[in-house]
């Protein structure tokens, strides 16, 4: 015992309070690493979530500029554009969840979707495809914002 102490049961209480500090702070350091850990999990899935919607906003702009009549000579150049935008969405994707990313590039199914004065076929094809991959990424960024837990 210490002989500072002039108070049995206040240096007993004291060489227990030390015994116990021991697992309760090494508990209360896991569970600090445990909160920061989590914060930039949630911090890293909300930026690639970020990165998403931004390429959806420039889907948006891409899709709506073959909107247009019939392309013609441009049709190259935007088909291009679209592909890039494609193999990028997918990449960000990927690093979001591998498993959206197949959701994202695998179109099964596309809403039979008419496009006025547009009448080259590879067009209305691509058109529908970025439609329909629009509205999947729409979709997954809508149910990633909602609340957990709803009452």
């Amino acid at each position: 015992m210490d002989p500072s102490c002039s108070v049995v049961d206040w240096c007993r209480f004291r060489e227990v309070l030390i015994e116990a500090a021991t697992p309760i702070g090494i508990a209360a350091l896991i569970a600090l690493i445990g909160i920061f850990v989590r914060w930039g999990l949630y911090k890293l899935q909300t930026d690639r979530l970020h990165k998403l919607a931004l390429l959806r906003r420039k889907g948006v702009v891409l899709r709506n500029d073959g909107l247009h009549k019939d392309l013609g000579p441009a049709f190259d150049e935007w088909a291009s554009k679209v592909s890039r935008w494609k193999t990028d969405l997918f990449d960000a994707a990927t690093r979001y969840s591998p498993v959206e990313a197949e959701r994202l590039d695998t179109l099964d199914w596309m809403t039979p979707l008419e496009f006025p004065g547009v009448t080259d076929a590879r067009q209305i094809l691509l058109l529908r495809d970025m439609s329909e991959t629009l509205q999947r990424l729409e979709k997954l960024i809508e149910e990633r914002l909602r609340p957990r837990f709803e009452p």
